[in-house]
């Protein structure tokens, strides 16, 4: 048996997210969609306080995180300060 992604993992834990036209079904998938969210936002959060956090480190390896970090941010999730 293969081995299950990080975001296959995810989806098993939180369910289906789409809605499927049937209200019965949909809210289950509306509560779903919401606790995702909720992940992503925290997942977010963690990130930028990578960067927060070490953004004026010296050492290049702390540096290269907080870079990184920013750079996702910035330019892959488009979220601008």
């Amino acid at each position: 048996m293969k081995p299950l992604t990080k975001r296959e993992i995810v989806y098993r834990l939180i369910g289906n997210i789409s809605p499927q036209g049937n209200s019965a079904l949909d809210d289950f998938s509306f509560e779903n969609l919401k606790e995702l969210c909720e992940l992503v936002d925290s997942l977010v959060r963690d990130i930028d306080e990578v960067h927060y956090r070490n953004k004026d480190a010296q050492e290049y390896s702390v540096k290269r995180a907080a870079d990184y970090a920013r750079n996702f941010i910035d330019n892959t999730l488009s979220i601008k300060d």
